[in-house]
């Protein structure tokens, strides 16, 4: 029974694996750009580290 479980498990996981590898995170985030986002930033900044955004939403996806 546990082999059963075993296999199910490792096939689901090759399964979903093109899921993780797509490039389904964006083009921004493949080239290794960095944004960054604070509590005192503005959405209206480029996302550096001296001027950093203020809302998640920012982030491309």
């Amino acid at each position: 029974m546990m082999e059963k479980w075993f296999s199910i498990s490792v096939l689901a996981l090759l399964l979903m694996m093109p899921f993780f590898f797509n490039g389904s995170y964006g083009s921004d985030a493949l080239s290794g750009n960095t944004y960054y986002v604070a509590p005192w930033g503005d959405d209206s900044n480029p996302g550096t580290f001296d001027m950093p955004w203020r809302a998640y939403s920012m982030l491309p996806m």
